[in-house]
């Protein structure tokens, strides 16, 4: 708790982070946030599928939680809509805010 509390211990943690993680939650966040202004309903289809199998099926996939992945999984079925990620990228990135 000590290393949060002081900001240059948490900004080195922050940096040792980054080191051993992959970037892949940053790049879903700002993937979704750009997702979310498409006005286009067959381009936000098509982007929502890229989305889905890259970071949920492929190798650059994210380790979302059951809860996250069946909520997305609910949401393709049905007419999709710019919030088809918002519960997968709130848990997704949550390791963004550690400081």
């Amino acid at each position: 708790m000590e290393v949060l509390n002081d900001r240059t211990k948490c900004s080195y943690f922050a940096k040792f982070l980054d080191s051993i993680l992959s970037p892949e939650p940053l790049e879903f966040f700002l993937e979704v946030e750009a997702y979310k202004t498409i006005k286009n309903p067959l381009k936000m289809r098509n982007k929502a599928i890229e989305l889905q199998l890259r970071y949920f099926v492929g190798e650059e996939q994210i380790n979302f939680d059951a809860k996250a992945r069946a909520d997305v999984k609910a949401r393709m079925d049905k007419p999709i809509n710019k919030d088809v990620f918002t519960a997968a990228q709130k848990r997704g990135t949550a390791t963004l805010y550690v400081c």
